[in-house]
């Protein structure tokens, strides 16, 4: 696979990372809460359509099974979201939440197996 056809597959994982982390960014203050718990919801459906543009790009450039796709995206949904949650430490009104993650990454898991 080409140099430009493997950029193409990485930037949405790329970009919608940064969405991720601007996001995450905003002072808890400025962030609705719909009613108790909907922060949750809100990982799952942020975390979905990622956990299905990695695997995507994965599946797609490297050329693994789907199988190794899908523990290569959970691995660095990990990754990656205990990194966003550290972030939030140094963000007004924001916490690090385990619980967080755990949504992030079921939402990421989720999003993978659709694709």
């Amino acid at each position: 696979m080409s140099k430009q056809k493997k950029f193409w597959l990485w930037l949405p994982v790329v970009l919608y990372a940064l969405v991720i982390f601007s996001s995450s960014a905003i002072p808890g203050q400025y962030v609705p809460e719909l009613f108790p718990g909907s922060d949750k919801i809100f990982h799952f459906l942020e975390y979905l359509p990622f956990g299905f543009l990695i695997v995507r790009a994965l599946s797609r450039s490297i050329h693994v099974s789907r199988l190794h796709s899908l523990l290569m995206t959970i691995f660095v949904v990990i990754l990656f979201s205990l990194s966003d949650e550290f972030h939030q430490l140094f963000v007004p009104a924001r916490q690090f939440d385990l619980v967080d993650a755990f949504f992030d990454l079921c939402g990421a898991t989720i999003g993978s197996v659709l694709y």
